[in-house]
């Protein structure tokens, strides 16, 4: 959840109650499996010339959300695809 309120630059406490009529978690995994980010960050973050980073980022969140409830990823696990590492984006189903 935290990587999609750092991706979005918004509250998930506070989507709903914005209007956008469902919780950040369900508006925002169609986006991350789509592959379709440009729409689902924050306008801030378009700026940045290490869009890389960002990637990683969105990943890394699609795959906390997709994990089996018996089994979530370790926080070096999360760390090692925030930060592009080949091994972990490899495991993960991620290619560079």
């Amino acid at each position: 959840m935290f990587l999609l309120e750092l991706i979005t630059g918004k509250s998930a406490r506070c989507f709903q109650a914005e209007g956008k009529g469902q919780p950040l978690v369900n508006w925002a995994t169609p986006l991350l499996k789509n592959g379709s980010l440009s729409e689902l960050m924050d306008h801030r973050l378009t700026d940045t010339s290490d869009m890389e980073v960002v990637n990683h980022m969105a990943n890394a969140a699609l795959c906390c959300l997709k994990s089996v409830k018996g089994r979530r990823l370790s926080m070096s696990e999360v760390l090692a695809v925030v930060r592009g590492d080949e091994l972990a984006l490899s495991k993960y189903g991620f290619s560079e």
